[in-house]
């Protein structure tokens, strides 16, 4: 919205100047202009992945998890026994979904404490605000584990971070690749997650519209 105001000019004349609107914090970073994003119909599509699938919504929040400043939404559903997306909406309107295998020996990154998605009725989680600036999801096997820190960076879902134990019975050290700590210091130095080939990723979607994101092409 533009503000035009009156300015005393030569001679007494007045002219119109319009006052330019503010940047919206992505601009100030170079992004594309953004609107504030809308929870509520964040919460809906987060809702609508987990009743096309039957599961849950695990838990919900605001994270700062792309390479521009403002806040980025992210939500972890369960869409099936034994799998759980990890869905962001940033603050340019674009959506992704990261699906991983989740079982017994997962440790997913949630926004808030777990919750009870065996309770009938489902019990929502709170809406957490906070600092988050990674998906922190580690997979355990026996007798060893994967681990890796996803954000979003140049347009793609990328690694920050990625830690590998093979053999723990071995003696064997983790091997470890850390690439930045946070999505705006990545300056191409973060890899595609698609790229490492981590076992437990089952598909990587995005940027897509909302529409997508609930049944990924």
């Amino acid at each position: 919205m533009t503000l035009s105001v009156l300015l005393a000019g030569c001679g007494g004349a007045s002219t119109t100047a319009t006052t330019p609107p503010v940047p919206t914090s992505n601009e100030a970073a170079g992004g594309a202009a953004t609107a504030p994003l809308d929870r509520e119909a964040f919460q809906a599509r987060a809702r609508e992945i987990a009743a096309a699938s039957g599961g849950a919504v695990l838990g919900w929040g605001t994270g700062e998890l792309d390479d521009h400043a403002g806040p980025d939404d992210v939500a972890v559903v369960q869409v099936g026994a034994d799998q759980l997306a990890y869905v962001i909406e940033t603050g340019d309107g674009r959506w992704w979904r990261i699906d991983v295998e989740a079982d017994g020996k997962s440790a997913p990154w949630l926004p808030t404490d777990a919750v009870d998605a065996s309770a009938s009725p489902p019990v929502e989680p709170t809406w957490a605000d906070g600092d988050v600036t990674a998906i922190d999801h580690q997979q355990a096997h026996h007798p060893g584990y994967e681990r890796v820190r996803i954000a979003i960076a140049g347009g793609a879902i990328v690694a920050l971070h990625h830690e590998v134990l093979d053999d723990a019975r071995e003696d064997d050290t983790p091997r470890v690749h850390a690439f930045a700590t946070t999505a705006a210091a990545c300056a191409g130095a973060c890899p595609p997650l698609t790229s490492l080939g981590a076992w437990f990723v089952r598909a990587v979607t995005g940027p897509v519209d909302a529409a997508d994101v609930v049944a990924p092409r």
